[in-house]
């Protein structure tokens, strides 16, 4: 974000969210089941049966580490992962929560859902952005959506506009998440090459039916490719704004490194790793990343780069601190967000994309969410805790 261009009207808000939405009445079976059992029995089955339909195939954990998970709404995958029961899971945002009741939270989640529609509100606000190269749609596509020189294509005009460019781009689906479809794309030998993790292979548009977006790599800054250089190395914030109160605040902060297998993402559900960050100093806690059992494993320095990772202070921590209040203050409708922030190679926060109901995995490695009381009295002002 350039400094100067942003213009932000921190203003009070209500003294209720813009959700909860009204939630539908509970069936007849269901009202009998809650009358029968009473409302904490009943709770309890909700959250086991939510749990053992998301996880029931999962043969990494025994039978008796779900149902200890489950009726605390944790999926065994996140209790090992916090290491439980040696931490205490009250002081934990719950899978189930999150996934069934926090998503009621976000006023406005179609800002996010479309990663274009997000671009253009930031790009108007004054924060850095990659640039958008084009948009394919389902037989064709726009290059420069967002320029004024933009223009409608064939893909196979599409693909020589690319290859003639060079790149390198970043190819995603617009409206997908956790790093799914992403690839990177770039010319060699005359050719266009698509790589994600160890695999390469031609590449070329083809018609997809949701649209897909063509951005160019945005080159990180130094510190953050000494980390793992193949890999774009994002930090993800959550800010939360409580009803009633005049700002919006950073509850946890972590920073994602990508390795052999993610690149050119970072995706820590896909083999990457992560590191808790001190919300004051901006310095890193040590890494984790799951083993094939689900198991977590603890990482001091990077086991390809070999990076020191735990104990190391982040670069501009305060620039992207500010970022992020200012980007959640511009889009205050949105309570919840879970922000996705690359420093470029001058130093200058790039925010990546915004999440309507982000993962909380990442932000609770080294912690829970529900230790901060500011956070907690968030969670019980919008009404799902």
């Amino acid at each position: 974000m350039a400094s100067g261009t942003l213009t932000t009207s921190m203003t009070p808000v209500g003294a209720r969210c813009a959700t909860p939405v009204a939630r539908p009445r509970p069936r007849a079976v269901a009202r009998a089941l809650n009358a029968a059992l009473g409302p904490r029995l009943y709770r309890l089955l909700r959250r086991s049966q939510w749990a053992a339909t998301t996880e029931m195939r999962d043969r990494r954990f025994t039978w008796s580490e779900k149902m200890r998970s489950w009726r605390h709404g944790f999926l065994a995958d996140s209790a090992a992962l916090y290491d439980f029961p040696r931490n205490d899971w009250r002081e934990y945002l719950s899978d189930y929560v999150r996934e069934n009741q926090g998503v009621l939270i976000n006023g406005a989640p179609g800002l996010f859902d479309q990663k274009l529609m997000l671009r253009s509100l930031l790009l108007r606000h004054g924060f850095a952005q990659a640039e958008t190269f084009a948009l394919i749609g389902r037989a064709d596509a726009q290059l420069d959506p967002l320029g004024i020189a933009t223009r409608l294509v064939s893909l196979a005009q599409l693909d020589e506009a690319m290859r003639l460019d060079g790149g390198p781009f970043i190819v995603k689906p617009q409206d997908s998440g956790y790093g799914y479809g992403v690839a990177l794309v770039e010319t060699r030998e005359g050719q266009l090459v698509r790589r994600r993790g160890q695999t390469s292979r031609p590449y070329a548009a083809r018609p997809a039916r949701t649209t897909t977006l063509i951005e160019r790599v945005v080159p990180q800054h130094a510190f953050w490719s000494e980390l793992y250089p193949q890999a774009a190395n994002t930090m993800r914030l959550l800010t939360l704004w409580t009803p009633g109160e005049p700002a919006p605040f950073i509850a946890a902060a972590g920073q994602r490194i990508g390795a052999s297998d993610t690149a050119p993402t970072d995706n820590f559900h896909g083999g990457g790793m992560a590191a808790p960050i001190d919300l004051e100093t901006g310095t890193l806690g040590y890494a984790v990343r799951r083993k094939p059992s689900g198991r977590p494993e603890r990482l001091i320095h990077h086991p390809e780069s070999g990076a020191r990772i735990e104990g190391v202070r982040l670069p501009h921590w305060d620039v992207v601190r500010e970022t992020v209040l200012a980007a959640a203050s511009v889009l205050g409708i949105a309570r919840y967000v879970g922000w996705d922030v690359l420093v470029d190679a001058a130093g200058t926060p790039v925010i990546i994309e915004g999440n309507s109901n982000t993962g909380v995995r990442v932000l609770q490695l080294n912690g829970g969410l529900m230790k901060n009381p500011a956070t907690r009295r968030f969670y019980e002002a919008c009404g799902v805790l």
